[in-house]
């Protein structure tokens, strides 16, 4: 779908309202590379400071019911530091939706790993948990529940619980609480493509016991550039401040945390600006 296409979508829908749906074309692909920067520190002390690299190439085989359901994904780059993140670079996984069990079937394709990373691997790099569930109009908002962002927190799922705060959110310390409040801001033509800029702004907490003070706690602000004509997200960023109580570090202290998607089609070398 090109941008022409897109704005008269737009209009069939009526009352300036779009649809941000995932739906890229079978047979295109993407470059991501996802970033996750980090600084903790106990009151007085120096900050820890983390930084960790992701970069994919997908190809989408197969799309449908807002989801691929033939993926395959290349591991480009991985620094995911000290971590249980198996040797996955250079490898290629297929990932094949399978209705009847609600998840997806994976396997490799080429260079092999872990068998045992294949179970944990997360699928989902798209944001898809942070779309609306119909036609939004600008100035419309939406809500996202802590349990479904995951994906967003925690791109390689389990096997990215290498830093504290993602692990003390996804892990089995509670019951996550909190959620993401989303807007649609602006709707905007760049080069050619009709971009929708979502800000959201999030603030979540998990607990051990209703009793207990929140294990971890984030409260962050964000923006999603959703490119309406390929349907896929065109980049992300959030960014916000966190206070985490660790058994581990016995001690509680706090710091920023800051996620950033880069997403370029390999196809193009025209790209939309990344959100500040």
């Amino acid at each position: 779908m090109n941008a022409l296409a897109a704005l008269l979508l737009c209009t069939l829908l009526g009352s300036g309202k779009v649809e941000l749906r995932f739906a890229p074309v079978e047979g295109s692909q993407v470059r991501r590379t996802i970033t996750i920067d980090q600084a903790l520190a106990a009151k007085g002390a120096n900050p820890r400071s983390t930084h960790h690299v992701l970069q994919t190439l997908d190809l989408y085989r197969k799309v449908g019911d807002g989801r691929p359901l033939l993926l395959q994904r290349r591991f480009e780059q991985i620094d995911w530091g000290p971590s249980r993140v198996p040797p996955l670079k250079g490898t290629s996984v297929v990932y094949t939706w399978v209705p009847e069990e609600a998840g997806y079937g994976k396997y490799y394709d080429a260079l092999e790993s872990s068998e045992a990373a294949l179970r944990d691997l997360a699928e989902d790099l798209d944001l898809r948990a942070l779309l609306p569930t119909g036609a939004v109009a600008t100035g419309e908002a939406w809500s996202v529940p802590a349990a479904k962002l995951r994906d967003v927190l925690a791109p390689l799922g389990d096997l990215a619980l290498n830093h504290e705060a993602v692990r003390e959110f996804t892990g089995n310390l509670g019951e996550p609480r909190g959620e993401c409040r989303l807007q649609l801001a602006s709707v905007s033509e760049l080069n050619g493509r009709s971009l929708a800029t979502v800000e959201l702004a999030l603030k979540l907490e998990n607990k051990v016991r209703a009793s207990e003070p929140p294990t971890w706690s984030f409260e962050g602000r964000g923006t999603l550039v959703w490119d309406l004509g390929a349907r896929r997200a065109a980049s992300f960023a959030l960014q916000g401040h966190q206070t985490l109580n660790s058994e581990v570090l016995r001690s509680s202290v706090s710091g920023t945390l800051a996620f950033t998607w880069k997403i370029e089609d390999p196809a193009s070398s025209e790209q939309p600006p990344s959100p500040k």
